[in-house]
């Protein structure tokens, strides 16, 4: 019989930025992917405040998100179905708020 190697968790850092004209915010990367049992970090530029709302119907309990500063990280839930989150980024300065949708890829454990 064939030893299954335990897979290790990776963290997965999203990087939001806002362009030098202040007209748009990205997301590297656009698409990111994990699996359950890994973290995703959303770290946002020049510690602006921003915002995550995960779709609804994602597989995390919670889809509302907000973080002053920092960063925010969240666990992906175990599960064996493979599922695609859009999710809307917000961020603010305090006097205009950018939005982006990017979205999540995460891979089922098959099974």
């Amino acid at each position: 019989m064939k030893d299954k190697k335990k897979r290790k968790s990776v963290d997965v850092t999203v990087k939001i930025t806002l362009d030098d004209g202040k007209t748009t915010i990205s997301c590297n990367p656009v698409c990111a992917y994990v699996s359950p049992g890994d973290t995703i970090s959303w770290q946002c530029a020049k510690g602006l405040v921003f915002a995550i709302h995960l779709g609804y119907g994602s597989p995390f309990d919670k889809i509302h998100h907000h973080q002053e500063k920092g960063k925010l990280k969240l666990s992906i839930p175990p599960g064996k179905l493979h599922y695609r989150v859009k999710y809307t980024v917000a961020v603010s300065n305090g006097y205009k708020v950018w939005i982006e949708d990017p979205e999540i890829i995460i891979r089922g454990t098959g099974g």
